[in-house]
């Protein structure tokens, strides 16, 4: 669970545990629900990272 909840807030949610004696465990997972309210990390590929890795030689097996 401690990497779900990692996910959930690297997608600006969280993860909650409610628990009943006798019941269960329920894992809810929060995320935005609009994706103009979100926003997700990602790595820039552009024309410049791709002559870098282009250019990058390959590693022997």
């Amino acid at each position: 669970l401690p990497i779900s909840r990692l996910y959930a807030r690297y997608f600006q949610g969280d993860l909650k545990l409610y628990s009943m004696e006798g019941v269960g465990t329920d894992a809810v997972i929060y995320l935005k629900a609009l994706s103009s309210e979100s926003f997700e990390r990602l790595p820039v590929f552009n024309k410049s990272a791709w002559r870098h890795y282009k250019t990058m030689p390959e590693a022997d097996d």
